[in-house]
């Protein structure tokens, strides 16, 4: 699937992480104790970075989002 950053970015606050920090370039991303980086530049984040981003954070982005599932999506 091909993501862009800010579908990446919903996706994690959607399933439990909270922005810690946002610059022009990056989104820093907690959920618990663990720590990730969410780039923002370019058109869509490279497979290898999602699969890190969810090691990194312990949840699944590639599952689809339902409805009734979501959370007060970023602007």
């Amino acid at each position: 699937m091909i993501f862009t950053p800010r579908q990446v970015v919903n996706r994690a606050v959607f399933r439990g992480a909270r922005v810690e920090r946002r610059t022009r370039h990056h989104v820093r991303l907690r959920r618990g104790m663990r720590r990730s980086t969410v780039p923002l530049y370019g058109d869509v984040v490279p497979r290898g970075t999602i699969l890190r981003i969810e090691r990194d954070l312990g949840i699944d982005l590639r599952r689809p989002v339902r409805v009734s599932d979501k959370r007060t999506p970023l602007s």
